[in-house]
């Protein structure tokens, strides 16, 4: 065994073990939440109105977000036929209106395995909700509430926003309705575990305390546009721990569109797995820095394969004695730089739809070749 396969395997071990430990979704392990009370101040704080600006204190802008918003944020409670044939109710999250025709958006787990929804708003009025579509690759899901008139929808963000920012959200923790909670943008561009080995890229990081009935529901700037629909929590007991995760505004705008007007949404794929390099692997392979993303496996018939991308090799075959040959490095798509996995998922997520082509800049063996590639949709998804 070369010392050099022998680092690259024993990187890869630590990354996938330590890739398992932290995150806990909701409808597994993971729960998802609302946002605990977190101070904003009692000074005076600029929030906009409508089309005016005015002054106003921490306090009053949570009462008036909370007061504006109340009427368009549901609970959400799947149910199914118990034995003896009565409607069982499983489970509670949250939603909100996404759009005045009836259309409420929450999380894919939230509705994962059910067919039947009880949608509940916070005047207790309860109404049937259907479910239109979903894309677990997002966490998002689409139901549908017929009530013959047009229904107040909250706005979905155009604004951009940043590690600092105030946010509100009014859900259900614990199933305890309609709760407004506070805290602020901790990070942006974070990827969490997903589905069936696929990331989540792009979601935002907060400090807000989520738990278990807040899925699904809406994450407010103190404008009461949605910034983003409250999705995970890294904990080890099911409880909030000081990080949550919620997907944007951006996810949300380019997604659910198509999930109502086509009932899927196609994800561009490249076909690939691996792992970021490291500064162990980059010393390895003689990089000048720690950057790229290493591809240890092509999938067959993908688009990756049919450009010939390469793979790290058959490990069976390294442990047996045999040469084991690095696997490609890309360092860059589409002349943007990628220093990890996230940027490149990130990238492919935001500006490329399926059909079209990108240039990356890929290290193989010692040297940067540019590869061409047009973008598949991600099996297995409409």
């Amino acid at each position: 065994m070369s010392s050099k396969n022998g680092s690259i395997i024993l990187m890869l071990i630590v990354f996938l073990a330590g890739f398992q430990a932290g995150m806990i979704y909701a409808g597994g392990e993971t729960f998802l939440g609302a946002v605990n009370d977190y101070e904003l101040g009692n000074g005076q704080e600029e929030g906009v109105v409508g089309e005016s600006v005015v002054n106003y204190t921490g306090d009053e802008i949570r009462n008036k977000v909370f007061q504006e918003s109340r009427d368009s944020v549901v609970s959400i409670n799947p149910s199914r036929q118990n034995l003896d044939g009565f409607d069982e109710e499983v489970a509670v999250g949250s939603g909100f209106v996404f759009d005045s025709e009836g259309y409420i958006l929450t999380n894919y787990h939230v509705v994962e395995g059910f067919e039947q929804f009880d949608v509940t708003f916070l005047d207790d009025a309860t109404y049937h909700g259907e479910l239109v579509a979903a894309d677990p690759y997002t966490d998002l899901a689409v139901l549908r509430v017929d009530l013959g008139e047009e229904l107040p929808e909250l706005e979905i963000s155009k604004r951009d926003f940043s590690v600092g920012d105030s946010v509100l959200a009014i859900g259900n923790p614990f199933g305890l309705e309609g709760s407004m909670t506070s805290g602020i943008v901790s990070h942006t561009n974070r990827m969490i575990p997903g589905i069936d080995q696929f990331s989540i890229p792009n979601m935002v990081q907060i400090d807000a305390p989520i738990n278990p009935g807040n899925s699904g529901g809406p994450l407010l700037n103190l404008e009461g546009e949605v910034i983003g629909i409250n999705t995970a929590i890294n904990t080890q007991d099911a409880t909030f721990s000081g990080v949550g995760f919620a997907v944007p505004a951006s996810t949300i705008s380019r997604v659910v569109p198509e999930l109502i007007n086509q009932g899927y949404y196609e994800h561009p794929w490249l076909g690939v797995s691996g792992v970021d390099v490291t500064p162990v692997i980059a010393d390895e392979e003689g990089l000048e820095d720690a950057r790229g993303f290493m591809v240890l496996e092509v999938v067959e018939d993908s688009p990756a394969d049919d450009a010939g991308l390469k793979g790290m090799g058959d490990v069976t075959e390294f442990e047996e004695g045999g040469e084991v040959p690095s696997g490609d490095i890309i360092v860059g798509i589409d002349g943007e730089r990628i220093t990890q996995l996230h940027e490149m998922l990130s990238y492919l997520a935001t500006e490329v739809e399926v059909g079209d082509t990108v240039v990356l800049d890929v290290i193989r063996d010692g040297e940067q070749i540019t590869v061409e590639l047009t973008l598949d949709a991600r099996p297995g998804v409409n």
